[in-house]
């Protein structure tokens, strides 16, 4: 099995593909409506997840503590999913966030616009002048969210290993052709790695996400290093007590074992 991550142009049969990846190998589907559930329990603000998932942000990106925060909480969710192995993970920037990790496969599905419209009028049975806005609309969230959080070229096919035309294949033979590929790209080895890399990246995220956001510890420049099971912190406290109050808020978080705090601590920093 492997971490697949989809990214797809509207109605290019991204979330039928991945339904029929699902039944082949068992893999575990990851759509927005579970990482939208997940944002909500981790305290994101329900304006926030429709102003800046998917989407190229507005005038809420002037606010970046919370396009910042966000961003952390999304990476922490697509961290964690993947370190479980054998997932879906359809849009959300994942193939970005995943990219270089073994045993995680890019994925992007396109078909021709004349085909894409033709789908959205049978699908919502409306006219071609509303299918044509429809998609112009997603392009261009879509093209925005990946270029604003992860300065990364929607359609540049370098972007991912496997790119397909779904104009002339069904989602059923789509689904085959990736875990196809997937057999022949990803080794048990390479998973392996890969769970490993990911889970200190999750641990890393949650740490960031603890003392930042929900704890709102005032360290400057912080920064938090998962290397070979140990957990590095760093940045500027103004007290020793600030310093200590960011170790044990990365100690709360699961996985945290070994710990290094090299928070430096200068008086009157986190009020400069």
């Amino acid at each position: 099995m492997a971490v697949i991550c989809i990214s797809r142009e509207l109605a290019a049969n991204g979330e039928e593909t991945a339904r029929e990846l699902t039944k082949i190998g068992g893999y575990r589907y990851i759509e927005s409506n579970h990482i939208e559930s997940r944002m909500t329990e981790m305290k994101i603000d329900h304006q926030d997840i429709r102003h800046f998932d998917e989407r190229k942000p507005g005038p809420l990106s002037l606010l970046p503590e919370r396009r910042l925060r966000f961003l952390q909480v999304l990476k922490e969710i697509i961290y964690e999913e993947a370190s479980r192995g054998n997932c879906i993970i359809l849009g959300r920037g994942a193939g970005a966030l995943l990219r270089g990790i073994p045993g995680v496969i890019s994925v992007c599905l396109v078909a021709p616009r004349e085909l894409r419209v033709h789908r959205i009028k049978l699908a919502h049975s409306c006219d071609e002048r509303t299918a044509e806005h429809q998609i112009r609309q997603s392009d261009h969230d879509r093209r925005g969210f990946l270029k604003y959080f992860f300065d990364l070229d929607w359609h540049n096919g370098e972007n991912y290993d496997l790119t397909i035309n779904t104009g002339a294949i069904n989602p059923k033979d789509t689904a085959a052709l990736i875990d196809s590929f997937r057999g022949f790209a990803v080794s048990s080895a390479d998973e392996k790695r890969g769970i490993q890399m990911l889970k200190e990246l999750r641990i890393q995220s949650a740490v960031m996400a603890e003392i930042l956001y929900a704890r709102k510890l005032r360290v400057q420049g912080f920064s938090a290093t998962m290397k070979n099971g140990r957990l590095t912190l760093s940045g500027i406290a103004g007290s020793r007590e600030e310093s200590q109050a960011a170790e044990t808020a990365a100690r709360s978080i699961e996985g945290v074992e070994m710990l290094d705090n090299q928070i430096a601590v200068l008086p009157h920093a986190s009020a400069s």
